[in-house]
C-alpha cells in the first residue's frame, strides 16, 4: 500500500482499519504521512503541529500514530497534492569550470571560488583550458 492510499485513509474514509495488514503496517511511516498531511492543507499543518507537539512523547507504536492521526485529521476530500521541494539552481557555464578545476586541484568548491577571485589569476586561459 502507498502513502497516498494511506494519506486517503486518513483524511477522506477514516476506516480505523488499515493498519489489520501486516504488509500495510510495515509500509506506514508516521513521519510521511504528517508531512504529505501538512502539504495537504495549511490548517491541517496547524492542527499537527499543535497536538503532536504535546502527544509525542506518549506515542511509541505505529497503531497509536494511526488511530491520533484518524482521530484528529477532520473528514476532507481528497485531492490532489503538490509536493512542495526546493528550487534547483540553474548551473552556468562558471559552475562547470568550478567543479572541474576543484576535482583537478583536490580542493573544495568553496577554496576554488576564493582561488579564482584572487587578482592574479587569468581567467581567460583557466577558461580555454575548458573548451
Amino acid at each position: 500500500m502507498n502513502i497516498f492510499s494511506q494519506l486517503k485513509d486518513v483524511i477522506q474514509t477514516k476506516s480505523g482499519k488499515l493498519l489489520e495488514d501486516f504488509d500495510t503496517y510495515q509500509d506506514f511511516q508516521p513521519y510521511l504521512l504528517c508531512r504529505w498531511i501538512s502539504m495537504h492543507n495549511p490548517h491541517f499543518a496547524v492542527l499537527l503541529n499543535d497536538t503532536l507537539n504535546m502527544c509525542y512523547p506518549g506515542i511509541t507504536t505505529k497503531d497509536q500514530w494511526y488511530q491520533l492521526l484518524v482521530s484528529i485529521i477532520p473528514k476532507d476530500r481528497y485531492k490532489y497534492i503538490k509536493y512542495i521541494k526546493k528550487n534547483k539552481k540553474e548551473k552556468n557555464q562558471n559552475d562547470n569550470i568550478i567543479e572541474s578545476l576543484s576535482s583537478i586541484l583536490q580542493i573544495s568548491k568553496r577554496e576554488t571560488i576564493i582561488f579564482l577571485e584572487h587578482e592574479e589569476t587569468n581567467m581567460k586561459k583557466i577558461k580555454e583550458m575548458f573548451k
